[in-house]
């Protein structure tokens, strides 16, 4: 079971990735920001020791502007300690050069899919590490990739 939810949610990564984020960036730039609050529902590490699914530990605040995401604030679950954070992460736009490369049917399709437009957002979390956030009208996936592991991790949207 391991195995097939830890695809999915690598295939949903991967198909979000050609909606972009112009909307939802023009959507926060019309407001100022806008907070997204996510549950972490599934986490899987890839380490040299193979592959581990982890349990859920954060609920994590984030702070969306119309060019960044900033990660404020992370809630463990399990003993309710709190860390403020200021880790920013840079939206990053459907390539605006060559508009001919682009399936816009395929871009529409995953909007109907994911039920309205997608974030995608780079950042470094720590001093060797790189992150992606994909955020949905209802979720947040993140990728994570630093020395020794690969994580993945899916989030629920409550806000």
């Amino acid at each position: 079971m391991l195995i097939p939810r830890l695809l999915r949610s690598l295939l949903i990564m991967i198909s979000s990735a050609a909606v972009g984020s112009p909307a939802v960036a023009m959507q926060a730039k019309a407001s100022g920001q806008t907070t997204v609050v996510a549950r972490e529902t599934g986490s899987w590490l890839v380490h040299e020791d193979g592959l581990e699914e982890v349990e859920p530990q954060w609920q994590i605040t984030y702070l969306v502007t119309s060019t960044t995401v900033t990660r404020t604030r992370l809630v463990d679950i399990r003993d309710g300690s709190i860390r403020n954070d200021d880790t920013v992460y840079r939206i990053v736009d459907l390539p605006t050069q060559d508009l001919s490369a682009l399936d816009f049917n395929s871009v529409s399709e995953n909007i109907a899919t994911y039920g309205g437009p997608i974030i995608r957002a780079i950042g470094q979390p720590a001093p060797l590490a790189i992150e992606i956030l994909v955020i949905g009208p209802s979720f947040v996936r993140s990728a994570r990739s630093s020395v020794g592991y690969f994580a993945i991790t899916d989030l629920q949207r409550s806000r």
